[in-house]
């Protein structure tokens, strides 16, 4: 049978049973989720007998497709239907791995918004129209709540939407559904493995400036066994960062550092060679005091202006989520 005429209202309700493999390096998320759509069909009166789950499977009678964007590996289990009257409805459980779009400059204390998302296809907006329902119903299981059990992420919430879009290849306009999961990840493991021992490398840097400014070979071979260790240690996590072109935060304290440990190796330099020219004691005394004094208040700074841009961008994401969610109410 071919869709009817004018355009059928889907109505789309879904259940999140686990987000899972949440990966930074292939941007992709691992999804189990039922879907439950419903539509009418007023052709279907015309019929001697209530088609069945097999008839649909056979395409012996219409149904409205929907696909999962940049979706692969999936597979649909439970698939059925069931008819009454004009009014059909279709329940399926599907398993996927979803490609999704991660904004890793904040990376380790980054917010990201998960997006699954339904379109037609076969059918453009004045044909298939995708409805959704804006309940307080439970959509998603205790093991996407609680995913802060199981992993680095901290669920915040859950909300959807039904549109449309204009896709460029043929210029038409189709209806989309979306289901988007707002998550936190949850900083711990990266503060304590990396972030901790960079901001202690960064600290013992510190160290030559007690030492005599004339002494520059104790002076040089701090800073560079310093260098090496940090060298070193981005070798042993560089497989926990993401793969990505830009730097994300924990990228740029890692510079800054390495930054730091070479400017501190020309301070030492700049120091030495003035004892060398008979520059006054003074003079040197207070060009390492200021050296000093500028590192740690440096270091303060871009800590706290790390920290502070992170605290900003999980509040922006709390605000957003909590401005959607009373739209979808009041829709």
């Amino acid at each position: 049978m071919e869709a009817i005429p004018g355009p059928t209202e889907l109505m789309v309700d879904y259940y999140i049973n686990q987000i899972s493999h949440i990966s930074d390096s292939e941007q992709s998320v691992q999804a189990d989720l039922y879907v439950s759509v419903q539509w009418q069909d007023i052709r279907l009166q015309f019929l001697p007998a209530p088609p069945t789950t097999s008839d649909f499977h056979e395409m012996k009678i219409w149904y409205p497709k929907l696909d999962l964007v940049y979706a692969t590996d999936c597979s649909i289990d439970s698939d059925r239907f069931q008819v009454d009257g004009c009014v059909v409805r279709r329940w399926y459980r599907m398993r996927c791995k979803v490609s999704i779009a991660l904004d890793l400059k904040l990376f380790p204390c980054d917010s990201q918004n998960l997006s699954i998302r339904f379109e037609s296809g076969d059918y453009e907006s004045n044909l298939l129209k995708i409805s959704c329902y804006y309940d307080e119903k439970v959509r998603c299981s205790s093991r996407v709540t609680d995913i802060d059990k199981q992993g680095e992420w901290r669920f915040v919430g859950m909300y959807h939407t039904a549109s449309t879009f204009v896709w460029e290849y043929d210029n038409l306009e189709y209806s989309v559904f979306q289901v988007d999961i707002i998550l936190h990840r949850q900083t711990g493991f990266y503060m304590k493995k990396i972030g901790l021992i960079v901001a202690l490398i960064w600290m013992m840097n510190w160290s030559i400036f007690f030492c005599d400014t004339s002494d520059i070979g104790n002076r040089l071979q701090v800073s560079i066994t310093l260098a090496l260790t940090a060298v070193a240690f981005q070798f042993v996590v560089i497989d926990t960062l993401p793969r990505v072109s830009y730097h994300t935060l924990i990228d740029k304290y890692m510079i800054v550092c390495f930054v730091t440990i070479a400017s501190t190796v020309l301070e030492s330099c700049v120091v030495f060679v003035g004892r060398k020219r008979k520059w006054s004691h003074s003079t040197i005394e207070a060009i390492d005091d200021l050296s000093l004094i500028v590192s740690i208040v440096f270091f303060i700074f871009f800590t706290f202006r790390s920290f502070m841009k992170v605290a900003v961008s999980h509040i922006h994401a709390d605000n957003s989520y909590a401005k959607i969610k009373v739209n979808n109410m009041e829709q």
